[in-house]
């Protein structure tokens, strides 16, 4: 009887499981469609797969808040752009119209606060997914 009720709640968990993977897969698409239109992300799941999974991760990953280090304003200003964030707690990256550079990393001091937007370098992405 032990064995039936813990084989049933496997099978239980691994669908809500499954749902909740499709769930965030379906939200993370729509946040791609700020960028992409829905054909475009069909053609990625078909033609370029891996592709598509670095795009979504992007989504929310692709950068990190942080404190703005003054030092790093007084010895490299030439590195730190600025950009204006209405809500630092709710950011897709794809409304940001940021190119991720492959191998460099991108500093925004974002305006009206005593932030640093930090943009990773397409290597550094790829590196987290592996």
């Amino acid at each position: 009887m032990k064995k039936i009720i813990l084989s049933s709640l496997l099978i239980i968990s691994f669908g809500f499981s499954l749902m909740a993977q499709n769930a965030s897969t379906e939200q993370l698409d729509k946040a791609l469609e700020v960028k992409f239109s829905e054909k475009q992300i069909e053609q990625l799941t078909k033609d370029n797969p891996k592709e598509l999974d670095y795009l979504r991760y992007c989504v929310y990953n692709a950068y990190y808040i942080t404190d703005l280090p003054k030092e790093k304003l007084q010895t490299s200003p030439e590195r730190i752009k600025k950009i204006k964030l209405n809500d630092l707690e709710n950011i897709n990256f794809f409304t940001l119209d940021i190119t991720i550079l492959d191998n460099d990393y991108q500093y925004f001091e974002i305006e009206g606060s005593d932030k640093l937007l930090v943009v990773k370098s397409r290597k550094h992405i790829e590196n987290e997914i592996k």
